[in-house]
């Protein structure tokens, strides 16, 4: 596999190992900001139904005001001002609800709207009949009338509950672990309710200064044993929260204070038995001892709902922190892994392969001048430079033997050549006629050779000295090497005698490129210095024989005679073995 599909390769790899870690980081981060919006919503459900107990609570506290209020003396103080200050406390509490309630958009928020907008008018309505009541003088309010207008006030707790179930059940829908924990707020906010309309059943009797009818003492009874009831499902579902010393300590004062004084309280008055009239207090005196003993109540669901809130706090805050975390331990992981696989490509998986690729070379004799890659570990680096020591002694060695084999040739071609005429010698021509004598036989295995003698050479030397006659000997290889083609080989047979082996012979082509060569000499004298040009002719023998070893010697044996017959017939001509000679002027 080539080192581009390597590469690749490893990178898909390397991406698929990527995309896993970013696919597990990416669902772990998913599900943790899934729970984050989830504990946040819980948080706003949570405030929701906290803020609906507050107000539930604050319209009950607002009887007991109320109804000292409608007992006393028109615009009487303190009880006008107290009635005010608990009424602007409902009213506080109206408004943050109305807040929370507008600015969620939550699909039931139309439906909780309605529910709040119901409490909100038949709160003005119990308050309008209230205020009537107060205006009244004391001789003229009934005690039917104020008996009603109690009534009433009980009617718009009714009310708020539905919207408390409404948002209650809201949070509990969406999660399913706050359930404990609304059961027990709502059980507290119901049981203040139903402490109060126990207080109220003694305003009538305490104002008239009259024993209690039957049906009021029935309801009493009916009411005791209701709060005793839901201290005892309130004290069954707390235990979840009484880890909390906030909590523990706000039980112990609503068991002290309300269920120890408060209960003493009402104990005292001796509502029902004979010679309890006339009773002791007022109804204003009554509401003022009763009233913060049942405030405990409230402070019960408050602290419940604190820790709960500070629980849900803190779990969202825990869910951030997570989901952070992953994000950036995903993050972090997946930096680490490219920088890691970057730093494996770079400084291992490039050396591999080039280890590879030089190994290759090695194998096959061709090392090439490639950089070697950075490595950081220092087996690789070793590795590495064992191998670039290795690849320059391989080139090296290589340049050695390219000398050594340029050395041969050049030697070989020393011996080979003759040194003045760059012709091949005799020994060189008897060889390579033996090694590769195919490549110059005809097609039926004929044999062509062309012997050639340069006419009275030794006068040349004799007469113009022997520098001439090299010059002659090396224009007359020049001539001989125009005049042959590059198939056939031409060589210096021994002193002024050459040799032409034809290739693919017959004889008319042979006597062409003999009569060629005689002509080349004989018709353009040859230059010895820049005054002096002579004319030089050649006898040339030619001979058609059989090839191989046997061949070749009967061939230049014919070719010999050939020869030697031209010289004798006058010289400056060619002449075919077993033929008669073609006559050229002498």
């Amino acid at each position: 596999m080539s080192k581009a599909g390597l590469s690749r390769r490893f990178w898909y790899l390397a991406s698929v190992v990527i995309l896993g870690a970013f696919a597990l980081g990416a669902d772990l981060v998913w599900n943790s900001f899934v729970q984050y919006s989830a504990n946040e919503a819980s948080l706003v459900n949570l405030r929701q139904f906290h803020d609906s107990l507050a107000v539930m609570t604050r319209i009950s506290a607002e009887r007991g005001p109320a109804n000292a209020a409608m007992t006393e003396l028109a615009g009487a103080q303190p009880f006008t001002a107290s009635l005010q200050e608990s009424r602007a406390g409902v009213d506080q509490a109206l408004g943050s609800l109305r807040t929370q309630i507008v600015a969620d958009e939550a699909s039931f928020s139309a439906r909780a709207l309605a529910r709040f907008d119901a409490v909100r008018d038949t709160l003005a309505a119990a308050r309008k009949r209230v205020d009537a009541v107060i205006a009244q003088a004391p001789a003229n309010r009934g005690t039917v009338e104020l008996q009603d207008v109690i009534e009433g006030m009980f009617g718009v707790v009714d009310v708020t509950q539905g919207l408390v179930d409404e948002l209650g059940g809201r949070t509990t829908e969406a999660d399913p672990s706050m359930a404990p924990i609304v059961i027990v707020a709502t059980l507290v906010t119901e049981l203040r309710d139903v402490a109060g309309r126990l207080g109220s059943q003694y305003i009538v009797p305490l104002r008239t200064q009259q024993p209690p009818s039957a049906g009021r003492l029935t309801d009493i009874t009916r009411l005791r044993a209701r709060i005793e009831q839901m201290r005892t499902i309130v004290a069954a579902n707390l235990r979840t929260c009484l880890d909390d010393p906030r909590v523990a300590d706000a039980w112990a004062d609503v068991n002290m204070r309300y269920f120890g004084e408060a209960f003493r309280l009402l104990d005292g008055i001796r509502l029902g038995q004979d010679g309890a009239v006339p009773y002791a207090m007022t109804p204003a005196e009554f509401t003022t001892a009763l009233v913060p003993n049942m405030s405990t109540l409230q402070a019960l669901g408050d602290a419940i709902l604190t820790v709960t809130f500070e629980r849900a706090i803190s779990a969202r805050d825990r869910t951030w922190r997570v989901m952070t975390i992953s994000g950036l331990a995903t993050g972090l992981i997946i930096l680490t892994m490219i920088s890691i696989i970057a730093g494996m490509q770079r400084f291992l998986f490039q050396p591999l392969l080039y280890i590879r690729d030089q190994i290759m070379a090695l194998a096959l004799g061709t090392p090439g001048e490639v950089p070697m890659p950075s490595a950081k570990g220092e087996e690789i680096r070793e590795v590495l430079t064992a191998l670039r020591l290795l690849r320059e002694s391989q080139r090296a060695r290589l340049t050695v033997e390219r000398e050594r084999d340029e050395l041969n040739l050049r030697l070989k071609t020393l011996a080979d050549t003759d040194p003045l005429t760059g012709l091949l010698n005799r020994r060189a021509l008897d060889n390579a006629i033996k090694s590769g004598a195919d490549q110059f036989s005809g097609f039926d295995g004929a044999m062509g050779l062309i012997l050639l003698d340069l006419d009275h050479f030794k006068a040349v030397n004799d007469v113009h000295g022997h520098p001439a006659g090299d010059a002659v000997l090396q224009e007359t290889a020049r001539r001989i090497r125009q005049c042959v083609r590059k198939s056939d080989m031409a060589a210096r047979f021994g002193g002024e005698e050459f040799a032409i082996v034809v290739a693919q012979p017959n004889i008319g082509l042979m006597e062409t490129i003999a009569e060629k060569v005689r002509a080349a000499m004989a018709d353009s004298p040859i230059a010895i210095d820049k005054d002096t040009a002579i004319t030089v002719t050649a006898s040339l023998g030619v001979a058609l024989g059989r090839g191989g070893e046997e061949g070749w010697a009967q061939t230049l044996s014919s070719a010999d005679q050939a020869l030697y017959r031209a010289k004798d017939e006058g010289r400056n001509r060619v002449v075919v073995a077993r033929r008669l000679p073609r006559s050229r002027a002498a």
